[in-house]
């Protein structure tokens, strides 16, 4: 019984992270296609900013 019951669990915290995972999927995909979106250059220089890292990394 107690083994079920922990597959059980198990399972479904994995089906709400796939649930969760797919609507963030889908919400990057609707924000590009309505023009929301920023080139890798720009990601580039945030995170270098953001984390201190070089111009060549």
């Amino acid at each position: 019984m107690v083994a079920s019951e922990l597959l059980a669990s198990v399972l479904e915290s994995e089906v709400e992270d796939s649930q969760e995972a797919i609507k963030g999927i889908q919400k990057g995909l609707n924000d590009f296609q309505a023009g929301r979106f920023r080139s890798f250059a720009e990601f580039a220089i945030e995170q270098r900013r953001q984390y201190n890292l070089p111009v060549d990394s």
